[in-house]
C-alpha cells in the first residue's frame, strides 16, 4: 500500500505531531537523567549466531533515546589523549577490541602550514612518480596501503587528470597534490594536472604555482 505524497508543510506537521511527546522535555536535565537501557549495552543478549558476528535485537526506549540527544554537552577544552576510563567499555565493546594508542592533533590555530612543494615530493616519492612502484617505494608514504591504492587508481585514469583541474578537501601533507602533479601515463603527453585547489581548516604557505590554497 502505497499512500498519495503529501506536501511538504503536511509531512513536517505530521512529524512534529509525532515526535512532540518525546521532545518536549528535551533539552532538560543531565544524561544520567534518561539512561539509555538496552541501547548503550554490548552484553546480556541472547544473540542468533551469523557468519561473522551475533545478531542482536535490542529493545531501544526511542522517548529516552530522543531526550538525550536534545541535552545539550559541554566539550572538553582539548580532546584526551587517552579514552577516559568511563568510556572505555564502551569504546572497545566491553573489552572486545583492543586498542593501540595513537595520538593525533588537528586543532586548527592560527598558525601557518607551510609546505616546500618539491621537497616533500621528493622525500615522498624517492623516484620519478611515473616511475614510481608501490611495492617497492610506498614505505615514506603516510598512508602505506592507501596511497598505494589511489596511485593506482590515479595512474589508471591518467588521461582524464594531465591538463585538467582539480580539488583536494582537506590536507595536512601534500601527498596526493605531488601524486596529482606529476603524474604521467604510458603514451601521453604532458605531465601532470593543470592546476590544482587544496581547500584546508588552516592557511597553507606554499611554493607550488600550479597550486591554491584556501
Amino acid at each position: 500500500f502505497f499512500a498519495p505524497m503529501m506536501p511538504l508543510w503536511q509531512q513536517v506537521l505530521s512529524w512534529g505531531l509525532l515526535l512532540w511527546p518525546y521532545l518536549q522535555v528535551g533539552g532538560q536535565g543531565n544524561l544520567s537523567d534518561y539512561p539509555c537501557g538496552d541501547t548503550c549495552k554490548y552484553t546480556g543478549f541472547l544473540g542468533q549466531k551469523t557468519a561473522m558476528y551475533p545478531f542482536i535485537a535490542k529493545r531501544n526506549d526511542c522517548p529516552t533515546t530522543m531526550k538525550r540527544s536534545l541535552i545539550p554537552i559541554r566539550p572538553p577544552p582539548s580532546p584526551p589523549r587517552r579514552i577516559p576510563s568511563h568510556m572505555l567499555r564502551d569504546f572497545t565493546q566491553d573489552g572486545e577490541v583492543s586498542l593501540m594508542h595513537r595520538y593525533l592533533s588537528e586543532v586548527v590555530t592560527v598558525t601557518n602550514t607551510t609546505w616546500d612543494v618539491p621537497r616533500h615530493c621528493s622525500a615522498l616519492f624517492p623516484s620519478p612518480v611515473g616511475a614510481f612502484r608501490c611495492t617497492k617505494d610506498s614505505s615514506k608514504l603516510p598512508y602505506e596501503l592507501e596511497c598505494c591504492v589511489l596511485y593506482t587508481l590515479l595512474q589508471r585514469h591518467a588521461s582524464s587528470i594531465i591538463g585538467k583541474r582539480g580539488l583536494i578537501v582537506g590536507s595536512r601533507i601534500p601527498w596526493v597534490e605531488c601524486m596529482l602533479l606529476n603524474i604521467q601515463g604510458r603514451g601521453l603527453k604532458g605531465r601532470g594536472a593543470a592546476e590544482l585547489i587544496t581547500a584546508e581548516y588552516g592557511p597553507i604557505i606554499h611554493n607550488e604555482p600550479k597550486l591554491k590554497t584556501y
